[in-house]
């Protein structure tokens, strides 16, 4: 996996290899098959983004019109890190691989792992209603991942690892749900995920050196771009000014996936052209993260409750 991992690395982002000049028509159609399943995940995304009226929507004012050309662009590209994540390190056998994982953001600005960050939040949430329907009809009602809606339980194994399976698989599993033939293997699901996006996010920060991004000079915030420069600069200003103003509070150990912008990765804050955000007025003042259910006393004591629940009816 090292090599593996090295390789993808010095070939797609410290350099960026030209296209083959000709395609097999198998590598042709693969590439087609996945750039559609792309386009859909990022049609469904937007939808949710503008149209779902979230329990953490900070902003609410309406969409400022159709998407732009890089909008599009910014979207779909966060999709296919993903999916180049879950294919690299889908094997359950691997081991923690949390060096080589780094090679996958630290070649990213904070700003881009915040919006491959609000796509794994929104692909977490679009399957667990088809996962959670199995159990519920099955009277298993604890074994659903119930707290996804809260923002709490991002981590759950059996949601990471059908993320695991790719974007083809999790597409699947929206249209159609899981057959009789899926629903025994739901329950294997439970043991341990290896390698997970979760993870690696939350490993994307630097150690914390005290200092807010309130106190960075102009300069310093400029080399947080600049330093994990990427190969596709983006030529809006928005997603780097939203992703500023949402952690002006914050050190660099909170730069990335940090549990304050649950409620502004519910509505991809970091993906939208800076025309767009200005029309919902979301500078006007400094960000606040809302208060969530299922904090401190009360959200130890619901999953202790889930906990006693599974210890009673074990799988088998």
């Amino acid at each position: 996996m090292w090599r593996e991992t090295h390789y993808f690395a010095s070939e797609f982002l410290h350099s960026r290899a030209s296209p083959p000049d000709s395609w097999t028509i198998a590598d042709a159609l693969a590439i087609s098959s996945l750039h559609s399943c792309v386009e859909y995940w990022s049609e469904k995304f937007v939808t949710e983004m503008f149209n779902t009226a979230s329990a953490f929507a900070y902003i609410n004012a309406p969409p400022a019109g159709p998407l732009s050309q890089n909008e599009k662009n910014r979207i779909q590209r966060a999709f296919y890190r993903f999916e180049v994540y879950q294919n690299l390190y889908r094997d359950p056998t691997l081991v923690d691989v949390g060096e080589n994982r780094s090679l996958l953001y630290w070649n990213f600005s904070d700003c881009e792992n915040e919006q491959l960050a609000c796509v794994h939040d929104y692909l977490f949430r679009a399957i667990c209603p088809a996962y959670n329907n199995v159990f519920e009809q099955r009277g298993d009602v604890f074994t659903a991942v119930d707290l996804v809606e809260y923002g709490n339980d991002f981590d759950a194994d059996p949601i990471q690892k059908l993320l695991s399976k790719g974007l083809v698989h999790l597409q699947q599993i929206v249209e159609a749900g899981f057959d009789k033939a899926q629903q025994p293997d739901l329950d294997s699901l439970w043991s341990p995920a290896n390698n997970t996006l979760y993870a690696a996010l939350k490993e994307a920060n630097r150690s914390d050196d005290g200092v807010y991004l309130s106190e960075y000079t102009q300069e310093e915030q400029d080399s947080l771009v600049q330093d994990n420069s990427t190969l596709m600069q983006d030529p809006d200003c928005g997603p780097l000014d939203a992703w500023a103003w949402a952690h002006q509070g914050q050190s660099r150990s909170d730069f990335v996936y940090s549990d304050s912008q649950i409620a502004l990765r519910a509505r991809g804050y970091c993906m939208w052209d800076r025309v767009r955000l200005e029309q919902w007025h979301i500078f006007q003042k400094a960000w606040e993260a809302p208060k969530y259910p299922y904090h401190g006393d009360e959200q130890m004591s619901r999953k202790a409750e889930m906990q006693m629940w599974c210890e009673k009816n074990p799988r088998n």
